[in-house]
């Protein structure tokens, strides 16, 4: 996933998927940088029962496409 897919599932409430698993929505986008000012993009997952949050990079998540169980697609 993009910055800019990220902002467009988060600003929508989009599920995504991470690792296999659906997550409900990406509550939070973090920006962040390392020791050499490279910038960072992590996202905050909820579960679908909203109990539980993960934090995943940003290219490891992809938008949730229910007709192809979790597969990215191309908007």
């Amino acid at each position: 996933m993009t910055n800019d897919d990220a902002k467009t599932a988060f600003f929508k409430r989009t599920p995504v998927t991470y690792n296999g698993i659906t997550y409900e929505r990406i509550t939070q986008i973090i920006y962040w940088l390392d020791e050499k000012n490279n910038l960072h993009i992590s996202l905050t997952l909820a579960d679908k029962n909203k109990n539980s949050f993960i934090q995943a990079r940003v290219e490891d998540v992809t938008i949730y496409d229910n007709q192809n169980q979790g597969t990215a697609f191309v908007s």
